[in-house]
């Protein structure tokens, strides 16, 4: 699933492709020399998968927890008992933690100091994987098998969309994940020396 958001908002988005691609490419003089701890090195390829994460959260639902005893949040009182939930789709597109929350821009996770447009984004608030008692174990697994799946496929074709007409928050439903996944024509070539 956060494969497939990432080429989506790649090729929705050709200047990012362009920047990681051209990252990868400057970094690694062949495909056989892409490693793990190269990739970890690199700027704009694990802020594509954040971003990724944060617009498309692989698991789309509300987790809850019920209160016990009762607890007082931000000066309103929760009774024991009360079932309690956050959105993690909802949360990580709010204005409140974000600038151009709908935006994809994986700039925000690097370009973020004072006097930048994300100095104030608040990046606890993307949980993708949840966290505590609740977060996901293959998190790191999960995040290190993206970078060298989507590093040596990017490396290695270039690609363009032909129908740019989809759109992801209209055209793909949504559950606890998204499924019914419609279809996205792409033109794939290996790259150009």
């Amino acid at each position: 699933m956060t494969m497939t958001g990432a080429f989506y908002q790649l090729l929705r988005n050709p200047q990012y492709m362009a920047a990681v691609q051209s990252e990868l490419r400057n970094a690694f003089p062949n495909q056989e020399s892409i490693t793990a701890d190269g990739l970890a090195k690199l700027r704009y390829l694990p802020s594509v998968i954040y971003e990724t994460l944060r617009l498309m959260p692989p698991i789309n639902t509300r987790f809850a927890d019920r209160t016990c005893p009762g607890i007082e949040i931000n000066g309103m009182y929760i009774p024991k008992g009360t079932t309690v939930s956050a959105k993690v789709f909802s949360m990580q597109r709010m204005l409140e933690y974000w600038a151009e929350p709908l935006s994809f821009r994986p700039d925000r996770w690097f370009d973020n100091g004072p006097g930048t447009l994300f100095e104030h984004d608040n990046r606890e608030a993307c949980k993708p994987f949840l966290s505590g008692t609740r977060g996901c174990i293959g998190k790191e697994m999960a995040y290190q098998t993206l970078c060298i799946s989507l590093g040596h496929i990017l490396y290695r074709y270039d690609y363009k969309m032909v129908n740019t007409s989809l759109n992801w928050d209209r055209d793909v439903p949504s559950a606890v994940s998204f499924q019914n996944f419609k279809c996205v024509q792409v033109n794939v070539h290996p790259r150009k020396s």
